[in-house]
């Protein structure tokens, strides 16, 4: 019986924790953006979206292959439109089609973003991290089934 809690516990917690992203975080470069100097470039960081290509150049697979990594993307001052998608509810069988948006926003040097997604009314946006001002919003671009994990960002 003690064998069967100690069992039931442990995997209780690498359950809990292969779910959660809390950990490393990991600085990407959107459109060749500097990493190497995160106070010339705007940092956008990953709310309830996903981040997958900025200027319709998507984000090779190789930039974001571990999905419990915290990415923060660096992006070149400027007005660039990020490509971007919903993050599921979380559970094992996906339950909602994939949501995906084009997203506008005039970046600044060494300004943190966050971006997120209103559930209920299917619109991105983009708050500074800093003061909680929205720089920007966008409705609905495409949806997708979640199995085909392909949005047409058009």
């Amino acid at each position: 019986m003690k064998q069967k809690f100690i069992f039931v516990t442990i995997s209780i917690f690498a359950l809990l924790t292969a779910c959660s992203k809390g950990g490393s975080e990991k600085m990407v470069s959107l459109g060749g953006a500097s990493i190497e100097n995160p106070s010339v470039v705007a940092r956008v960081r990953e709310g309830s979206m996903y981040v997958r290509g900025i200027d319709q150049q998507r984000l090779k697979p190789d930039d974001i292959q571990n999905p419990f990594t915290d990415f923060v993307y660096a992006v070149a001052p400027g007005k660039h439109a990020l490509l971007v998608m919903n993050i599921q509810s979380g559970h094992i069988i996906p339950t909602e089609n994939m949501r995906c948006y084009i997203i506008e926003a005039q970046f600044q040097a060494d300004v943190p973003y966050r971006i997120d997604e209103d559930k209920t009314n299917w619109i991105a946006i983009i708050k500074r991290e800093d003061n909680g001002k929205e720089v920007a919003s966008a409705k609905l671009s495409d949806q997708s089934s979640a199995f085909g994990n392909l949005c047409q960002w058009k």
